[in-house]
């Protein structure tokens, strides 16, 4: 293949899923909200918030490596480059398993940060509190 056309799409790709991810997991957009992966579709909590963004990041860094590597950078800096990729790979292959989500990618986590519903040592309040202030919010508005 002599064009950079592949290279370019895998980097736009993995930069379109670190996008998503951000959007699903930091921010209360109604586009945000419309592109949340449902969990009827198979794909766990922590497929969602750990497998998808590092898989986004290995693609972006995978792309820009070949990108490099075309180009004529010095070999260690390509080569570094896809072993970040794969470093991120395997960690996006261990998140496969139920392992506990770190707090900064549990996108369920940030929307209680967002809206005040942790107590006072930064643990989300039991989902009974949670509803009932949500629903007393929504009656206010």
């Amino acid at each position: 293949m002599n064009s950079v056309g592949g290279e370019i799409v895998i980097t736009i790709f993995g930069i379109f899923g670190i996008y998503t991810w951000w959007g699903e997991t930091y921010s209360d957009s109604r586009e945000a909200y419309l592109g949340q992966i449902n969990p009827q579709w198979g794909m766990s909590r922590s497929m969602v918030a750990m497998t998808c963004p590092c898989m986004s990041i290995a693609f972006t860094l995978i792309g820009i490596s070949m990108l490099l590597k075309r180009a004529g950078a010095p070999g260690f800096v390509w080569f570094s480059l896809s072993f970040i990729a794969l470093f991120f790979l395997f960690t996006g292959f261990v998140y496969v398993l139920p392992f506990p989500l770190p707090r900064f990618a549990d996108s369920r986590y940030q929307f209680m940060k967002r809206n005040g519903l942790l107590d006072d040592n930064g643990d989300p309040l039991p989902d009974e509190e949670v509803e009932r202030i949500l629903a007393q919010r929504e009656e206010n508005e």
